[in-house]
This record gives structure tokens, sequence and C-alpha cells, in this order.
């Protein structure tokens, strides 16, 4: 059996394939994986036999099949037991559990039908929905990549931290008080409102609900002031993403950008204005009451989070 680590990585995995239902057969038989048999093979084989036999059928260059050869590798290289695995199934539940030993090849009647064969045991648990789920974790699965990291350390304190409330085990994740804040936490959506709650209630405007569409990729709405009339546009972006004044200087309107990370560079000459994390944070401290279940239900989470010692 192998070691669990209490020092574990943070993976998020896509259970699909071109079989019946594989996330129904990866959660009734607690295991993730995915596909790529051997359909001449239907016995016990190690990996280097299985991989030395899937470069021959599936072609395993840098050209021929690099899904295959990444998410492969990954699965039964860097994925150690103790891993903590996020997933989801194509109705928005999402999942998170522990890899619990090591790498298999499954050749059964139900692994066929699933066509799931290359798998790790796994513990799981039920998280929620889409609303239950930190947004960072949720846009991890935007990639289409089968198997990745979330190279996110406030997300792996939070599975730890959430898995350490479910397990039934004889031990408990280690874990780090990172000195997080609720924008690491929420969502995309959520940090608009919160930009939109802000500017209505400290700033005086009131948002144009109809503003809020797809069609409009330079902005996330519009806002009026309730006093003067002017208008104002705003852009939110978590994350790396740079916002920077000069790709907004051709829109006739206030405007304000919003980064959480603070990447964001004003030009007040052209009324282009950056709004700090540190601003938000003040605010939705302040004004707790008038936010949306979720995002107070995220701030206590946070709190939680850096209570650790």
């Amino acid at each position: 059996m192998a070691t669990i680590s209490l020092q574990p990585n943070l993976w998020r995995i896509h259970l699909r394939s071109d079989g019946i239902n594989p996330t129904q057969y990866c959660l009734d038989n607690n295991v993730i994986g995915f596909g790529w048999p051997l359909p001449k093979n239907r016995s016990p084989i190690d990996w280097p036999d299985y991989y030395y036999s899937a470069q021959k059928y599936y072609g395993v260059g840098e050209k021929d099949n690099p899904s295959l050869k990444s998410a492969a590798h990954a699965l039964h290289d860097r994925m150690k037991a103790g891993d903590i695995v996020w997933t989801r199934s194509p109705n928005g539940r999402y999942f998170v559990g522990y890899i619990t030993g090591d790498w298999e090849y499954r050749f059964n009647e139900a692994s066929d039908a699933a066509d799931i064969h290359n798998v790790r045991p796994y513990h799981y648990f039920e998280a929620g929905i889409i609303g239950d789920v930190p947004g960072p974790i949720v846009s991890s699965f935007y990639s289409g990549r089968i198997l990745q990291r979330i190279l996110r350390p406030e997300m792996l304190e939070y599975s730890k931290y959430i898995l350490n409330q479910s397990l039934y085990t004889d031990y408990r994740y280690e874990q780090e008080n990172l000195g997080g804040n609720l924008l690491a936490m929420v969502s995309p959506e959520d940090c608009e409102d919160l930009l939109g709650l802000y500017l209505q209630i400290v700033k005086g405007y009131l948002i144009i609900p109809s503003t809020n569409k797809s069609d409009t990729p330079g902005y996330e709405y519009e806002l009026i002031h309730r006093k003067t009339g002017n208008h104002a546009v705003v852009q939110v972006k978590q994350g790396d993403k740079e916002l920077i004044a000069s790709d907004f200087v051709d829109i006739n309107s206030i405007v304000y950008l919003f980064n959480t990370k603070d990447r964001c560079v004003a030009d007040p000459d052209n009324n282009i204005f950056c709004i700090s994390s540190d601003e938000i944070l003040r605010f939705a401290k302040k004004y707790s009451a008038l936010l949306p279940g979720r995002i107070r239900k995220w701030m206590a989470i946070t709190e939680s989070l850096n209570s650790v010692h």
C-alpha cells in the first residue's frame, strides 16, 4: 500500500472518454483516470509494458499523441498517494478527494464500457455545485487538458481544510496559514458583483442591468451616476492579467478598473481609475450584510483558513 503524503500537490481532472458515463464509473469504483486502452490486452500489465505498447499502438511522440504522453506520465509518475484531486460531473457536481494508491490498468467489462483504463484509486466526497466551489477551482476546468496541476497555494490550503473537516481517517493534512483574502476564493462573477456593489453604495452609481452582456468584451457593464448623470464602465480581472489604461482610452466614458492582485495602470487625466483590492476588501467587511450569500460564505471560510495555527 502506498504511503499517504501529508504535503500533497493539487490537481484537477476531466473524467471524460468515448465510453458510457465515465464519471459515474469512476465515482462508483473510487478511481480517477482516463482511457487509451490496449485492445488486445486482457491480462494484468505493469507500467513499462503498458507504456511501450501504448507508444506502438497510439504513437506517443511530440506530434503524435501529446495528450496521452502528458496525461499518462502525470497520472503514473507525478501524482502520488495523498495528492488532492478535484473533478466534476457533466451535470455540474464537484468532487474532491485524495489518491490512495498506485497506478493500475483496468481491463474488465465495466471499464471497457466506460472507456476508463488508466486509473489511480481515489477516496472522495461531493463538494457541491459551482457556488460551493472556489472560483479558481472552477476556472481550472476551463482548460481542455485532461489532467493538470492547480498551482494556487490558497486553493491547496482550502482543499486540505475541507478534507480535514470531512475525512474519517487517523490523520489530517497539515495546514499553513497563508494570510489569504476573500479575493483569492471568489469567482470572476463575484468580483464583478463586489465592484458593482462598491460603485453603487460608495460612489453613488446605478448599474444598468441590460448592459451586462457577453457582446461587450471591452467592459463588464455600464453605470450611471445618480446625481451627475455621468456614465461609467468597469473591467474586472482576477490574477495575473494586467489592466492597462491605454487599452481603454477609446471608450467615451469614465472607466473603473479592478484587478484582484492590483495589477492595474490608471490614467486619471483620461478618466480611467483603478480600484485597489484593499478598498474592495474594506468595503466587503463594512457592508457584509449587503453582499450576496455566497460571498459572505467565502468571507467566513477565509476567516477560518486564516485562523489556522
